[in-house]
C-alpha cells in the first residue's frame, strides 16, 4: 500500500488528525481515511485509528485538510457517457 498525509492538524488529546490518499501497490484500489493518533505521555504514539471515506458512485475519493473531526477533499464520479465530475467534500467524522 502506498499512502500519503496531507493538511495534518493537532488534535484536542495533543495527538493528530490526518487526511491520507491511499492506493494498493497493484493500482487495483484506491481511498481516502481519516487517520487520528495520540501521543503518549512519554512522547511515543499510540495506534493509528483509520477510518475510511467513501463517496458512493465516485471511483476516486481524495482526502485533503482536515479541522478538528471535519475532512475537505474531492471526488470523482464517471458517468455511463463517460462524463467526468469532480466534487468537493466535508465530512464530519465521528471519532471514537
Amino acid at each position: 500500500m502506498i499512502t500519503h498525509f496531507e493538511g495534518i492538524t493537532v488534535a484536542k488529546n495533543g495527538g493528530y488528525n490526518m487526511p491520507s490518499d491511499w492506493l494498493t501497490v497493484n493500482g487495483e484500489k484506491n481511498g481516502a481515511s481519516f487517520v487520528t493518533v495520540n501521543r503518549n505521555s512519554d512522547g511515543s504514539f499510540g495506534e493509528a485509528n483509520w477510518i475510511d471515506i467513501d463517496f458512493p458512485d465516485s471511483s476516486v475519493t481524495s482526502a485533503n485538510t482536515v479541522y478538528r473531526n471535519n475532512i475537505l477533499g474531492i471526488y470523482l464520479v464517471v458517468d455511463s457517457d463517460d462524463t467526468k465530475t469532480v466534487s468537493s467534500f466535508v465530512a464530519k467524522v465521528k471519532i471514537e
